[in-house]
């Protein structure tokens, strides 16, 4: 109940005017090898400094970058990374499907006082990725981590007194960033990588016994 009351408080505050808070939204620049049936990790972090963090939201959606990637990618689960920004005092990671196949995450701080954070990476989510076989039964190439920026329903983040900021570099008013790059090559499943093999073993002893039989 306390993720509802955190809400209703940002819808009943007067409205501030949003400024562009201190912290960069950056999901790094990761290479998977992905096989059919298997996901990796991704990391999305805040880099920079803050003195008052209480709530962070995302909305985020993984994309082909263009005609040259292949397939398609789909989000499977989002956890609470190990380095995480609010340690062990976040009510818990919310994570609700957006428009457009995108993720909607959210926490805050269930002490409901702002944190300093920096200066390092502090680490927000952890997201599984996977191919998504509705589109392709492989990927490969460049996809881009997209953030919609928004307050209340976009990727903002707020201070103890529930004003709205967006990070440096997706601002509230602005449109779509890329905050990070996958680079996706797809290895075959080990029973494809069998047949493979056994197919290539036959054809060579094929070859073998075709060149010693006698004429």
């Amino acid at each position: 109940m306390m993720r509802y009351y955190t809400f209703l408080l940002l819808l009943l505050l007067p409205c501030a005017r949003p400024v562009k808070g201190e912290l960069v939204l950056d999901a790094g620049n990761t290479t998977l090898n992905l096989a059919n049936s298997s996901s990796e990790s991704v990391l999305i972090a805040a880099e920079g400094s803050a003195s008052d963090f209480l709530f962070w939201n995302l909305v985020f959606s993984i994309e082909p970058r263009d005609a040259s990637t292949l397939g398609g990618l789909s989000v499977d689960s989002v956890t609470q990374p190990s380095s995480y920004v609010f340690g062990g005092g976040g009510d818990g990671i919310i994570s609700l499907p957006a428009a457009n196949n995108a993720v909607n995450a959210s926490d805050f701080n269930g002490t409901f006082l702002g944190v300093a954070v920096g200066p390092s990476n502090l680490s927000l989510l952890q997201i599984e990725i996977s191919v998504d076989t509705s589109v392709a039964l492989t990927a490969s190439g460049f996809f881009d981590v997209i953030a919609t920026p928004g307050e209340d329903t976009g990727t903002f983040y707020t201070d103890s007194n529930f004003l709205a900021l967006g990070f440096s570099n997706l601002p509230l008013a602005g449109g779509t960033e890329s905050i990070g790059t996958v680079f996706v090559t797809t290895v075959p499943e080990p029973s494809t990588t069998a047949i493979l093999v056994l197919g290539a073993v036959m054809s060579v002893g094929f070859l073998f016994r075709r060149r010693n039989r006698p004429h």
